[in-house]
C-alpha cells in the first residue's frame, strides 16, 4: 500500500507479519510500500520494528529530510536494484569533494567549507564562527588519522575501497548525507565509519548550509543523529532479530519444536539413531499435519545449544547428513516441502527445518525402527495405529 504522500498513517493498523524468510510491515490489509513500490520487508524484525516506531509516532513519513524510511527505501528503490549514484558519479564526487581538496591542497580555500559568510558579521555570528572552528579542528585531526596518504592517487583509491566495503544501509546513508548537506561523501563516510561523532559531522557541515543558523546545525545534526540510529540497527548480525529468533521466542507450540541436537545423545556423550529418529518423527508429523518448523540447536526453554554440539566438520557436513537421513528415511519425493536455513544466534549456529504440508501421506521408514505414520498431536508428535492411519488418511488426502 503506497499512501499518498505517506500521510495518514493509522498505527492501529499497522502490524509485522513474519513470512517464511522475511518479515513485511502492514499497513490495513496490504504490505506497506517504498515509494518506489518495494516492499518494507527485511529479514531482521528488529529493524522494521524500528521503523514501525517511527511511524507510530509520528503518524506520517517525512520524506523530504533523512530519515529512518528515506535510508531504508533508499536500499530498497536503488542500492538492491543495482543503482547507486556515489559509485555511479564517483570520480566527479572524488575530485571535488571539499574535504579531500582540504587534505591534498592544505593552502587552498573551498568556498563550501570556510566561514566567509560569517566573517562579514562576526558580533552577529561569534557564537556560530566559534562552532565552526572547533569543528574544523576536530575535523582536521580526524581526516588526517582517517586519510593517511597525501598522495593523490593512494588517496582516491583508498576512498574508493573503503566505499565499496561498506553495506548497503552505509551506502545509501553516504548517498543521502552527501546530496542533503553537499558535505561531500568524505564527511559522509567518516560519519557511517564512526570516525567522528553525529555533532563534528554537523559542526563540519555547517559552513555549506546556506543559513550558518544554530537551528540549521540543529537540523543536521538531528538527520545525522536519525542516520547513525538506523544503522545501529542493521550493524551487528548478533542483535538481529531473524525469522528463527522470533520463532524461539514464542515457544514451543502445535507447528513449532525445538530439539538440542540433531544426532548426539547429550546425556551419554555420544552419536544416537534414536535422537535422529526423535526429529525425523517430528519432520514427517508437520509434513503428515498443517506444516510446521523443527528448530535443531534449541533446547526445550528456548536457550541456544547449537549444532555444533553434533560435532560436524562444518555447516555444509551437517545439512548434507540431514538431507542424507530425510531421503533416506521419510523418501526424496519430500523435498519440495522442506526447506532447511541456518543462522547465527549468540555465537551459535541454529537449523531451521521448515515443513510445508504434503499433499500425500508421508511414513517414517529409518533403519532400525518400525514403519510409523506420524502426526501432530497438539504440541507433539504421535504415531497413529493402523486403523486410525487409514482414517486419517482417508479425510486429509
Amino acid at each position: 500500500m503506497i499512501l499518498k504522500d505517506y500521510a495518514g498513517i493509522e498505527p492501529r493498523n499497522l502490524d509485522l507479519v513474519m513470512r517464511d524468510n522475511d518479515f513485511v510491515i502492514y499497513h490495513h490489509d496490504n504490505p506497506l510500500l517504498t515509494p518506489g513500490g518495494a516492499e518494507m520487508a527485511h529479514n531482521d524484525s528488529r529493524l522494521l520494528k524500528h521503523l514501525m516506531i517511527k511511524l507510530t509516532l509520528a503518524h506520517r513519513v517525512d520524506t523530504e529530510t533523512i530519515s529512518s524510511f528515506g535510508l531504508f527505501s533508499f536500499c530498497k528503490d536503488f542500492l538492491e536494484k543495482g543503482d547507486d549514484p556515489v559509485n555511479t558519479h564517483f570520480d566527479e564526487l572524488v575530485s571535488e569533494d571539499p574535504l579531500l581538496k582540504a587534505r591534498l591542497n592544505p593552502d587552498r580555500s573551498d568556498r563550501n567549507f570556510n566561514a566567509q559568510k560569517m566573517l562579514d558579521d562576526p558580533d552577529e555570528n561569534s557564537g556560530m564562527l566559534n562552532l565552526v572552528f572547533l569543528g574544523a579542528s576536530v575535523i582536521t585531526k580526524g581526516l588526517r588519522d582517517f586519510l593517511p596518504s597525501n598522495s593523490t592517487g593512494e588517496a582516491i583509491a583508498f576512498i574508493r575501497e573503503k566505499y565499496d566495503s561498506l553495506r548497503n544501509e552505509e551506502k545509501a546513508a553516504v548517498n543521502l548525507l552527501s546530496a542533503a548537506h553537499k558535505s561531500g561523501i568524505l564527511l559522509p563516510m567518516m560519519l557511517v565509519l564512526s570516525q567522528i561523532s553525529a555533532s563534528e559531522y554537523a559542526l563540519a557541515a555547517l559552513p555549506a548550509q546556506s543559513g550558518h543558523s544554530a537551528k540549521s546545525f540543529s537540523e543536521v545534526h538531528v538527520q545525522a543523529l536519525k542516520t547513525m540510529e538506523f544503522l545501529g540497527f542493521s550493524e551487528s548480525p548478533d542483535k538481529k532479530m531473524s525469522v528463527i529468533a522470533e520463532l524461539i521466542g514464542q515457544g514451543e507450540n502445535d507447528n513449532l519444536e525445538f530439539k538440542s541436537t540433531f544426532r548426539w545423545d547429550i546425556r551419554q556423550a555420544k552419536k544416537n539413531p534414536a535422537i535422529e529418529h526423535a526429529a525425523l518423527k517430528s519432520i514427517t508429523a508437520f509434513l503428515n499435519s498443517e506444516g510446521g518448523d523443527l528448530l535443531v540447536g534449541v533446547a526445550d526453554d528456548g536457550s541456544i545449544i547449537g549444532v555444533e554440539t553434533d560435532s560436524f566438520a562444518n555447516d555444509d557436513k551437517f545439512l548434507l547428513h540431514v538431507w542424507n537421513l530425510i531421503k533416506t528415511s521419510i523418501g526424496q519425493d519430500v523435498s519440495p516441502y522442506i526447506k532447511t536455513t541456518l543462522d547465527k544466534i549468540d555465537g551459535k549456529t541454529v537449523c531451521r527445518v521448515n515443513c510445508k504440508r504434503s499433499p500425500k501421506p508421508v511414513f517414517l521408514r529409518q533403519s532400525g525402527f518400525d514403519e510409523v505414520f506420524y502426526i501432530r498431536i497438539g504440541p507433539s508428535s504421535g504415531s497413529l495405529e493402523i486403523s486410525e492411519a487409514l482414517k486419517y488418511i482417508g479425510e486429509r488426502f
